[in-house]
């Protein structure tokens, strides 16, 4: 079986050993609509070579990351990685706290929604020293970190006791998701 030497020449510019990829450049729409099976099929070969020799070029020419990018990238992919967030927390009794959720600028009783969680601790620390501006005891604010678990948020740390009593970790209450039926009636 002889291959086309068009074939063999987009396969030397592609130098993949992914299948899945070669095959979707042959397959997948390049030039008016038309893939490069479509340009091979009809008498254009040389036109589908060209075409991938040009994006090859093009791919070539992406100047390189540089190397504050590159970390910049890595502390990034580390963040979204990082299981753990932190809430800002606010101490009414021992073993009883409010959480502070920042989207709506609200307290939630021992529960942690998507709006609590702040991905970076000294974010979170900021935004403990405005609540404290905010005439709020010093005392009574911490950043905890929480991790996500299948039934809800759990503390990593535990908050300081007051005046000497021991410290503690905080319990979160999963919201009940559970949608409420109204039974309808038809008369």
């Amino acid at each position: 079986m002889n291959v086309l030497p068009t074939i063999v020449e987009i396969l030397r510019l592609l130098r993949s050993s992914d299948g899945l990829f070669v095959l979707s450049q042959f397959v997948a729409p390049i030039h008016s609509g038309k893939s490069l099976v479509d340009l091979i099929r009809c008498g254009r070969g040389e036109k589908a070579v060209a075409l991938v020799a040009d994006e090859q070029r093009q791919h070539q020419a992406v100047a390189r990351m540089s190397a504050k990018e590159a970390a910049r990238l890595k502390r990034l992919l580390h963040e979204h990685q990082d299981p753990v967030h932190y809430v800002v927390v606010s101490l009414l009794l021992r073993g009883w706290c409010v959480v502070y959720d920042v989207a709506c600028n609200v307290y939630c009783h021992a529960h942690v929604s998507d709006g609590c969680l702040i991905k970076d601790r000294k974010l979170a620390q900021a935004i403990v020293a405005h609540l404290r501006g905010a005439r709020v005891r010093a005392s009574d604010l911490h950043v905890l970190p929480v991790v996500r678990t299948k039934y809800g948020f759990r503390a990593t740390e535990d908050i300081p006791g007051r005046k000497g009593a021991k410290a503690w970790r905080p319990r979160f209450r999963t919201p009940d998701a559970t949608p409420v039926f109204a039974p309808i009636t038809i008369e």
